[in-house]
């Protein structure tokens, strides 16, 4: 709520907005190395030696740990920041709220909000990463599709790659936080092995429910 009511965004701010355990670190790597693709060479990326979410701060944490609150100018530009902060409502909600808010700014403001969904993500990496970059109008050149830049950067930026990097495996975030509790299994539909049949089926209705006539649908 206070990083709502202080926090003064300017238009060339990009924010990275999800829900806790939806493909953050991976989407924080990604457009990371999208904005900052003429910057580094990918045998010295930063992103070999620093954790996603070091490169890319908490709004809600790192510009409230400073002097003057809510002040980003202390950011390398171009600024990159990310939270789990609702669109709109209060911060304490169901994720159905959380992502509705998000999907109906969506459809409301195409050129300034878009809609990723994970899974769309892991089956079309390649596709998805260069519809990112033209959102950020950061494009790809023909040159730089030519050489591989796209598949450079999505390799870089993938679950196998970060995962085994030293900093993600053995690196810490914060004092006591762990880098690699940010890597768990990277895969969709993990969670048939946690909830039974009639759980399954009860959540199915909730969201059933909760999406209806949003046009706002998820795979099973």
């Amino acid at each position: 709520m206070w990083t709502q009511q202080h926090f003064k965004p300017k238009p060339n701010h990009v924010f990275l907005i999800s829900n806790l355990k939806s493909g953050t670190t991976w989407l924080k790597a990604l457009v990371f190395a999208i904005i900052n693709r003429t910057k580094f060479h990918f045998s010295s990326h930063p992103l070999l030696t620093h954790n996603p979410h070091q490169l890319v701060p908490f709004l809600e944490i790192k510009l409230f740990m400073k002097l003057p609150i809510g002040d980003p100018e202390f950011l390398p530009s171009p600024r990159i920041l990310a939270s789990h902060i609702p669109y709109g409502i209060s911060p304490y909600g169901p994720y159905w709220d959380h992502t509705l808010g998000y999907w109906k700014a969506s459809l409301e403001f195409p050129d300034r909000v878009l809609f990723l969904k994970y899974e769309h993500l892991k089956d079309n990496s390649l596709l998805h990463v260069k519809n990112l970059a033209d959102f950020l109008n950061q494009g790809f050149t023909k040159e730089e599709e030519e050489n591989g830049v796209v598949q450079e950067i999505v390799k870089l930026c993938s679950f196998e790659s970060l995962s085994n990097m030293d900093v993600n495996k053995n690196g810490t975030y914060r004092e006591h936080l762990k880098n690699n509790i940010f890597f768990r299994k990277c895969t969709t539909g993990d969670w048939k092995e946690y909830l039974t049949s009639e759980m399954s089926e009860r959540l199915d209705q909730i969201t059933e429910h909760k999406l209806k006539d949003s046009g706002l649908t998820f795979k099973g």
